[in-house]
């Protein structure tokens, strides 16, 4: 009777435990890309790409003013 009555308890605590853990996974999961990081993120990626991209064109020998534009 022991067993009948306290397997169910500790079957449901554990489904909720592991419920909550696996909430607080993801909503810490989802925070890296709320709005500011991923702004940040693709504005660095953008300014590599676009030193990466002027480096090419002055290994291309274009001009200055070619390059700024």
């Amino acid at each position: 009777m022991f067993r009948d009555v306290l397997m169910p308890l500790a079957k449901g605590a554990l489904e909720d435990y592991t419920k909550d853990f696996l909430k607080d996974c993801i909503r810490d999961f989802a925070g890296l890309f709320e709005n500011d990081t991923l702004h940040t993120v693709v504005g660095k990626a953008l300014k590599e790409f676009l030193v990466l991209v002027q480096q090419e064109l002055e290994d291309a020998e274009v001009s200055q003013v070619e390059v700024e534009e």
